[in-house]
């Protein structure tokens, strides 16, 4: 796989515009190398290529970057599903805090502070185990007010014991007798991103929240990716990842579904952590190569 740019055409999911440009093709063995070193569990290697041409329905997946509003979406554009990240992932971690939090936290305590259209409904889409909620509940929200999705049993069991509602069900299914509706407030951390069939799902957000609801939504930084991608580091591979998100990208969909982006930040980097993530990243990425010094390395049975 080699990052060069090509025009192709393909319908952006966001816009609909059809001119782009796409960034690279990975095949299914490729993608999987991504996730999963081959020698050191062949047979889970060879269940997730054949799991992930059949979700692509074809041996490739390419990523695409629309001339129009920035998105870089997979095309096919088709999201993990439970059995990819059982696969994929055999051990799952949580941050317990970032900058995303930091920022939302700010804000969700001007808005109680200055309330007065009755108590705030707080979702949180993909919880984790839940370490914004313990932030915020019962601080600034009862927990009777809060509900979440998480798919994760430990995640699951970790919510429970904050008191409020955790539902293991994907954020487009969930219905507002069940979730008790209404939110005024809804967080997606690093969610969107794994997340395909958007109209979906900001329909669905719609049908959850009342008029005036403020929707908090963080992705990873386009260009820093952008920037590994070219230079030798880490792919954004799909289908963890499907898509990459722009300002205008956001100003499109919002727009399309009656939201309206009131204020968009990027996390501030240093660069020395700059520096040290991308050599970590180029390392991952050279791991990917069969019989690379860092393939062998990476495949040793052994932390240190």
């Amino acid at each position: 796989m080699r990052y060069k740019e090509v025009r192709v055409d393909a319908v952006c999911p966001v816009c609909q515009c059809s001119a782009a440009k796409a960034l690279y093709e990975v095949t299914a063995s490729e993608a999987c190398a991504h996730f999963i070193v081959e020698r050191t569990d062949p047979a889970v290697f060879a269940e997730l290529e054949r799991h992930l041409e059949s979700l692509w329905g074809q041996a490739t997946c390419r990523v695409v970057r629309c001339d129009q509003c920035g998105l870089c979406y997979a095309d096919p554009f088709v999201a993990g599903d439970e059995t990819f990240y059982s696969l994929a992932y055999q051990r799952a971690g949580y941050p317990s805090w970032k900058w995303e939090y930091e920022i939302t936290l700010g804000e969700l305590r001007a808005l109680v502070e200055n309330s007065s259209g009755g108590p705030q409904r707080l979702l949180e889409v993909g919880a984790g185990e839940g370490a914004f909620l313990r932030r915020t509940t019962p601080s600034l929200i009862p927990p009777e007010n809060v509900v979440c999705t998480e798919f994760s049993a430990y995640g699951i069991g970790r919510l429970n014991e904050l008191g409020v509602t955790c539902l293991p069900k994907d954020i487009r299914e969930v219905t507002a007798e069940e979730s008790g509706g209404d939110f005024s407030i809804i967080c997606m951390f690093q969610v969107l991103e794994h997340l395909d069939r958007l109209d979906d799902l900001f329909d669905r957000l719609g049908r959850l929240t009342r008029s005036g609801a403020h929707l908090f939504a963080a992705t990873p930084n386009d260009r820093r990716i952008g920037f590994y991608e070219r230079w030798g580091g880490l792919l954004d591979m799909p289908p963890n990842h499907v898509t990459r998100w722009t300002p205008k990208a956001f100003e499109r969909l919002a727009g399309r579904h009656g939201w309206k982006v009131v204020r968009h930040e990027v996390e501030p980097q240093r660069f020395w952590g700059f520096y040290r993530r991308y050599a970590v990243y180029r390392y991952w990425r050279r791991r990917q190569v069969d019989r690379t010094l860092s393939n062998r390395v990476a495949a040793i049975a052994n932390g240190p």
